[in-house]
């Protein structure tokens, strides 16, 4: 039923879906996936995406991934991300960086001209094992880990303690609360590290959960997050990360140090 919900609403049925879907969580209360969906479709805006959610999602689009976001949906984040890293002009090669949602390495692959070649390591952490092994195939990081981004950043014993550089590409569109992984990237960055990363563009004053199922945040609430967790804001720039069928998505990069 769930199946049969989204095949609708990507047909234009927004109720069809949505009476698929509670159809599904009929059967199935504790469905997870239908739920998200559920919420997404009657504008209920939920703190995060289930994590079998995203993992179900990506490790059925593993395969596919890298080919549907370059050449379908023109995605230019980890390009944009490199372009951010140069303005930065640091002075020495990165020894550490930390990518989180890292999925296939996509990000990485373009980080890896800033990383020091003899002793700089970057880290890939994401929910969907079918992504890690991608990016595992093709060398794109050291080490990987499969894991929630917000408890593998509270967790210290898990890849190095901290990083100078922790980065999170088109990431934050599945997790609307973005208090845990500030606090948990305040914990992992080194003194005078930077963080990057993106969102779409919320109109709202905080966030939201779009039709889409996917969340959108407002430059207010990041701006106030940095300040919460002692971050100084860089940069605040206006992209456009990808298309979603023809239309330009709105989004920020944002660079915090």
């Amino acid at each position: 039923f769930w199946e049969l919900g989204y095949s609708l609403e990507l047909a234009g049925d927004k109720e069809g879906g949505q009476k698929a879907y509670e159809k599904c969580l009929d059967h199935n209360p504790n469905h997870s996936v239908a739920r998200h969906l559920l919420d997404a479709v009657l504008g209920n805006t939920t703190e995060t995406a289930p994590q079998e959610y995203i993992a179900e999602l990506f490790d059925d689009y593993a395969d596919s991934f890298d080919d549907s976001l370059v050449n379908e949906l023109n995605y230019v984040v980890p390009k944009l991300l490199k372009t951010q890293l140069k303005e930065l002009s640091l002075e020495q090669p990165l020894q550490s960086a930390l990518d989180l949602g890292g999925g296939t390495g996509l990000v990485a692959v373009e980080l890896k001209e800033y990383l020091d070649p003899k002793s700089g390591i970057i880290h890939g952490v994401d929910l969907s094992s079918g992504m890690l092994d991608i990016a595992n195939q093709k060398e794109r990081y050291n080490e990987t880990f499969v894991s929630d981004i917000g408890e593998f950043l509270e967790d210290k014993s898990q890849g190095i303690p901290n990083y100078q550089l922790i980065i999170a590409g088109d990431v934050f569109v599945y997790i609307g609360n973005l208090e845990q992984i500030f606090a948990g990237v305040n914990q992992r960055l080194q003194q005078n590290g930077f963080f990057l990363f993106t969102v779409e563009q919320s109109p709202a004053e905080n966030y939201i959960l779009q039709s889409t199922g996917r969340y959108a945040h407002s430059k207010a609430y990041v701006q106030a997050l940095a300040k919460n967790f002692n971050f100084e804001v860089l940069n605040v720039q206006e992209i456009i990360p990808r298309k979603d069928g023809d239309q330009d998505i709105a989004g920020f990069l944002i660079c915090l140090k």
